[in-house]
């Protein structure tokens, strides 16, 4: 079945005659008009009755006769007679003809847009002839249609025309607005822990623009957070809704959440367009000037307002955040509030809670295989750490094996779209900054697949593939203005590169020079974590190719590989001990779009190509694991020893939870320690610049330290015949008189010399690093 929304009216278009009946029978209580399609074979079955006047002879019908003799005017009128003849006692149904979809093709332009017209004049007047509604209508929305296929017992269904829930969700967020602090009103804990995180400095940049000037500290904002009640009633409205609500109910509170949003959404993502357009012509000139003859004082002004604008784009996403209320949210703060409990409550008041949190566990698992997504790395800054997660994973089912696909790429690129047609995964997809962190969510395609899937910086989903259990994460889009000038994106590609056995790179376009900086970099930073005891594979998936000559694009992998192994080598890293980059795929754009020369009206649809391509596609993901698995020594002896396999299954858990918190910790250890390059030559020319630096300063300090050692000797000697002359002249000398001096006096000749040390050691730096 297919449905088709529209602003005045919802059309579901129902398939063939092998259709459930339950589900035509669950659509006809809300139905305004339906359309039934005949031939004239069913004047002899009982193919209308039984669809049309079953179960709601009330609705007004229009039946549409297939007619090979559609042209022929006398005809057609005879066909039509003879279905009202033999249904005449339907007081509501209305009769017409149409013709053969197959009789189009020997037909002129001309005869076809007068075929057209004519249906179209045909509808319009059968239509204007149905008799308004003496109410409103019953149609809301397809939760309604989903809950009545559900009911044991259809006939004693109520139409259901407002929800309890919905009654609820208007008690809770009626009163929120894009005005009001939603974040810590709505997810208080994640709140605090995230102020707590973050140094005061950046403070500013979670609170609202109209609490920023305040100047706030986070113990302030801690004071703000009503702490008396650990649970408020956002935390038992999703405990309950998790809990005890249907699966409908649920997805009546995630398509309620996303309405509430657009009524704020956008507006401000028009203004944070215009402010990225903003950012980047700012950027633009200050990276020009800087490489031109320009004063100090333009390029301090270029950089001025370049950070200003930067500034302010990023209040603009706090303000985009702070109206991102989602399912998935809610659910994060049920992380923190478990771990809140386990820190904070006796081990009787923790019982009191255990139970119900067990049961949440349970139910956020079940989701996991219906779509859904658990943040592995949630907030800011990026957290991963949670009992409750924990318990999430022990819910999960492995198989023999275990292996971590994720996908990477610039923002906006298609990632989520990718895994959700690749996997039928549920990421949220959107234009701008949708994914966040990491998710993990499972999904199943009959014996073949299941899916499963994790992140808010990154998503995650679990997929089974024969006897893979495959974890399947979407990750938080790269190079964005919002975090230019931050580590974020090496940190995100590290975790890949770190967590993965394979690592599917979206991109539009050439493979360019920024994507090969983050992944020279994250490799540089596997090396020192040296934490993965596999190398993962890279697969890059070029999207909206129209040429797809493989050569062409093997070349640009080649020459890719080449580059980050030329810069690799200087830091002592072989690339092909680290990542298997050999494997491209080339893809179609997904839609395509043009003018109805009918109806004059620009129609979209997804191409066929595109599907064909996707099944490919999906082919050589599970082709990569699969050789992966293969060449992965531990991998075989699990395959070889039922015993091990058995063990894996059982600590399932605690491996996947462990391998992702380990790795985040890790790479957020090293901070800008390590990350803060750009590229694989900016890091090779940052340790070399370092290597010479800390040359010369050892060799100052030892020059400093033998002038310093004479220099004390001299002064000491010098005093002392000081102090035996005026001894020898009878003048008496207090001995700290005399220690005070040779400081004094030290203490003057020492500045001297340090002085004079710097002075020449940054003489030799300069110079040093001028012929390096």
């Amino acid at each position: 079945m297919d449905v088709l929304f529209t602003r005045r009216f919802t059309v579901f278009d129902v398939h063939g005659t092998t259709t459930d009946l339950r589900l035509i029978r669950s659509i006809q209580p809300y139905t305004y008009v339906q359309i039934i399609y005949v031939t004239e074979a069913d004047l002899n079955t009982n193919f209308l009755e039984v669809n049309a006047m079953a179960n709601a002879p009330h609705i007004s019908t229009i039946v549409v006769i297939f007619d090979l003799n559609y042209d022929n005017h006398e005809l057609s009128m005879k066909l039509i007679k003879r279905f009202e003849e033999k249904f005449k006692h339907w007081t509501n149904t209305q009769w017409t003809s149409a013709p053969m979809i197959n009789t189009f093709n020997n037909l002129s332009a001309i005869k076809k847009t007068l075929r057209n017209n004519q249906l179209r004049e045909t509808f319009d007047h059968l239509l204007k002839q149905i008799k308004p509604y003496g109410q409103e209508p019953l149609f809301r929305s397809c939760f309604q249609i989903q809950s009545s296929f559900y009911e044991t017992n259809m006939s004693l269904a109520p139409i259901k025309v407002v929800f309890d829930i919905e009654k609820e969700l208007h008690h809770l967020f009626s009163n929120l607005s894009d005005t009001t602090e939603n974040l810590r009103l709505v997810t208080p804990h994640t709140y605090q822990q995230s102020i707590a995180r973050m140094p005061n400095a950046t403070l500013h940049e979670l609170l609202p623009s109209e609490t920023s000037t305040l100047n706030y500290s986070s113990n302030d904002i801690s004071q703000r957070i009503p702490t008396s009640c650990i649970l408020n009633k956002y935390h038992a409205f999703t405990i309950s809704l998790l809990n005890y609500r249907t699966y409908i109910e649920l997805l009546i509170v995630d398509a309620y959440l996303e309405k509430w949003k657009a009524a704020y959404t956008p507006n401000l993502r028009q203004t944070q367009l215009k402010f990225r357009e903003k950012v980047s012509k700012a950027l633009r000139q200050l990276k020009q000037a800087e490489g031109e003859n320009v004063t100090s004082s333009e390029i301090i002004r270029l950089r001025e307002n370049y950070e200003s604008l930067l500034n302010q784009l990023r209040e603009v996403d706090i303000r985009l955040a702070n109206v991102d209320l989602t399912f998935g949210l809610l659910c994060d703060e049920l992380f923190s509030l478990w771990d809140i409990i386990l820190g904070t409550h006796s081990s009787n008041e923790i019982k009191k809670y255990q139970k119900e949190f067990d049961l949440v566990a349970t139910k956020l698992a079940e989701l996991v295989y219906k779509g859904f997504a658990l943040h592995i790395l949630r907030g800011r800054p990026l957290k991963s750490h949670s009992r409750l997660l924990k318990m999430c994973f022990k819910k999960l089912t492995p198989r023999e094996s275990v292996v971590v696909l994720t996908v990477v790429g610039e923002q906006s690129s298609g990632k989520s779209s990718l895994l959700n047609s690749t996997f039928g995964c549920n990421f949220r997809v959107s234009t701008g900054r949708c994914t966040l962190g990491l998710y993990l969510g499972k999904r199943s395609y009959a014996h073949l697949v299941q899916y499963l899937k994790i992140g808010i910086h990154s998503n995650e989903s679990l997929a089974y593939y024969k006897n893979m259990a495959i974890i399947i994460i979407d990750s938080e889009g790269l190079m964005s203005l919002e975090e230019s000038g931050s580590i974020f994106d090496n940190q995100m590609v590290t975790m890949a590169i770190l967590s993965s056995n394979l690592v599917i790179v979206n991109h539009k376009g050439e493979l360019g020079a920024s994507l090969e900086g983050l992944i020279g970099m994250s490799l540089y930073a596997k090396v020192q974590i040296q934490s993965s005891p596999f190398k993962p594979a890279l697969l890059f998936v070029l999207r909206d190719q129209n040429d797809r000559n493989m050569d062409i694009f093997q070349q640009q992998l080649g020459t890719f590989k080449d580059n980050i192994q030329t810069k690799g080598k200087c830091l002592q890293i072989c690339i092909d001990d680290e990542v298997d980059m050999a494997n491209i795929v080339l893809l179609p754009g997904a839609y395509t779009e043009d003018i109805n020369s009918d109806y004059g009206m620009v129609k979209q649809w997804r191409t066929e190509k595109f599907s064909r391509e996707i099944n490919g596609f999906r082919k050589t993901v599970f082709k990569c694991l699969e050789e992966h698995i293969q060449e992965t020594v531990n991998t075989e002896d699990i395959q070889h020893n039922p015993l091990d396999a058995t063990i894996l299954r059982k600590y399932f858990d605690t491996y996947l939870y462990s391998k992702l918190t380990t790795n985040w910790k890790s790479i957020d250890d090293l901070g800008i320690s390590l990350l803060q390059c750009q590229n694989l030559y900016e890091l090779s020319v940052q340790n070399e610049l370092r290597s010479i630096a800390s040359n010369i300063i050892a060799e100052r300090q030892n020059r400093l330290q033998r002038i310093g050692s004479d220099l004390i000797q001299a002064l000491i000697k010098n005093n002392d015949q000081s102090k035996d002359t005026n001894l020898n002249t009878n003048t008496s000398l207090e001995l700290h008189g005399w220690v005070k001096n040779i400081v004094k006096n030290g203490n003057i000749e020492l500045n001297k010399v340090i002085d004079e040390q710097v002075k020449d050691a940054l003489k030799d730096y300069h110079e040093q690093t001028q012929h390096s």
